[in-house]
């Protein structure tokens, strides 16, 4: 069997990233063949279809202290991020199969997205320092490096549709399950439990 080989960041920051177009993750974006612009490169592995897809998780705030002691829901603030013009694609006969990859690829990273700004939103309270969100961060970096490894070992240019279906589902249902922590939403409140006197 012909391994399928994939290449893509994990969580990338850089100025250059931060100047180009970027595609925030939304319901209904479909990613296409023509949002990988960067120059592919010019040698090819034969038997291999790949693709390098430049997608992260974003986390940038700025407010001053009082606005920040009292601001609960970073939702706004964490965003799931496409670079088209960091992001390259071998075309060939596997075209259509890659890009169901890709969507799940971006998927993911919107998931991993929702699941930072639950941490998030668990972890903020009145007395929170500016570097709060640093375990929650951490958390979700270890997750979504997981989540890519465990996806890739899965794939083979045999099965990508197969793989790709059975993601979708996985992911989808627990998008669905933080639907609160979509980037516009706003969580409910949770009701504090009262102890026992």
């Amino acid at each position: 069997m012909n391994k399928i080989l994939l290449t893509f960041p994990l969580l990338i920051f850089s100025l250059n990233m931060y100047a180009q177009e970027k595609i925030t993750w939304q319901e209904d974006y479909q990613i296409q063949p023509a949002y990988f612009q960067a120059i592919t490169p010019k040698k090819r592995i034969e038997g291999s279809q790949r693709f390098y897809m430049a997608s992260i998780v974003d986390f940038n705030y700025a407010m001053n202290a009082y606005q920040f002691a009292f601001k609960k829901n970073f939702n706004s603030y964490v965003t799931a991020l496409f670079y088209p013009a960091s992001s390259w694609l071998e075309e060939g006969e596997h075209t259509q199969e890659l890009m169901q990859l890709a969507q799940v690829f971006f998927d993911v990273t919107e998931l991993h997205a929702r699941r930072f700004r639950k941490r998030l939103y668990e972890a903020k309270n009145l007395g929170s320092g500016s570097n709060f969100y640093k375990e929650a961060y951490d958390e979700m970096m270890k997750e979504y490096t997981k989540d890519q490894a465990t996806l890739n070992a899965e794939l083979t240019m045999d099965n990508i549709a197969e793989v790709c279906a059975k993601w979708q589902e996985k992911v989808r249902a627990e998008l669905d399950v933080l639907s609160e922590y979509c980037k516009e939403c706003k969580p409910k409140k949770r009701k504090k439990k009262k102890k026992n006197q």
